[in-house]
């Protein structure tokens, strides 16, 4: 993550340079601090159950040239945060051509995973360091602002925390003509009441970005902006490398069980016996969302 922020500071750096080279005039340049939050959340399409929209926010630090009395280039590096939740109430998950590699199954035979799923709900946060190149635009002498560009969008996270009230795991040996369900130590049998954590991947964001305000004139050297945000991406940053729902994980005691967020992994559908089996993701098309509220402090370097 340090290595993520200093990239990107040495690229605001390179940014905000470029702007002031041959700049003479000092008063042109200003530095500022900012944050906002409101509603922000990535924005996807499901496949299962039902998504919800979350919390969270931006903070940052800005640099600001001036190029007239009206238009300015606004830079910078911000922390952002996304959240949301999934919920899938009763669903089935199965893995095909699973090959037991824990000692627990000396027949070594192939097995198909079958899974019952009750009530789960998944709640996913992640991270992000957003580089913004924006225009602003003063009116009314100077009191109003408007300000429109593009944030590039470098993932740094992604948490996603989940419970089930209910999984019921069975396998079905094909060779053997044969169901097991009631193997605790190969995770078979009914499990109440789970809890999960895992981490997913996502990619760069290229997100379009408004903003608009009112600009309070502190004293000679010195602004406050206030004012509302709406970013939203201009790309699909889901990173589904096909990862399974389920995952076998060999312990001390056999093997247990646990899950992958449903924002990169897959589930099965079709019928094998027809031939028509393929892996489908959970969620498509994901992209950052926030709208809120801004309060920006600018400070002249002249003064």
């Amino acid at each position: 993550m340090k290595s993520i922020i200093k990239k990107a500071i040495l690229m605001t750096a390179g940014v905000a340079f470029c702007l002031s080279v041959g700049a003479q005039d000092i008063s042109k340049h200003e530095v500022s601090v900012y944050g906002g939050g409101g509603l922000s959340t990535l924005d996807y399409k499901v496949r299962l159950g039902h998504k919800s929209r979350g919390a969270g926010g931006e903070f940052g630090v800005g640099y600001s040239y001036k190029l007239s009395n009206v238009v300015r280039v606004n830079t910078g590096v911000e922390l952002a945060l996304y959240a949301g939740k999934l919920r899938q109430y009763n669903f089935n998950y199965n893995q095909t051509g699973v090959i037991d590699n824990y000692g627990t199954n000396p027949s070594g035979y192939e097995y198909e995973y079958y899974s019952s799923v009750k009530n789960y709900e998944e709640k996913n946060t992640s991270m992000f360091v957003n580089i913004p190149v924006m225009a602003q635009f003063s009116l009314l002498e100077d009191k109003v602002y408007l300000a429109g560009g593009i944030k590039i969008g470098i993932p740094v996270s992604g948490k996603a925390k989940s419970t089930t009230n209910k999984f019921v795991n069975n396998a079905y040996f094909p060779e053997l003509d044969n169901w097991a369900d009631n193997q605790e130590f190969m995770s078979l049998g009914t499990f109440q009441n789970g809890s999960y954590e895992s981490d997913y991947d996502l990619k760069m964001a290229y997100i379009l970005s408004l903003e608009a305000g009112y600009k309070w004139k502190l004293n000679e050297g010195m602004s406050l902006y206030t004012g509302a945000y709406f970013d939203y991406g201009l790309n699909n940053i889901q990173d589904n490398s096909g990862k399974s729902f389920v995952n076998l994980n060999k312990n001390a005691n056999g093997v247990d069980f646990t899950t992958e967020s449903m924002l990169n992994s897959n589930y099965m559908l079709g019928d094998k016996d027809l031939g028509d089996v393929r892996n489908e993701s959970f969620t498509r098309k994901i992209k950052v969302m926030a709208l809120g509220v801004k309060v920006r402090l600018g400070v002249n370097l002249s003064k």
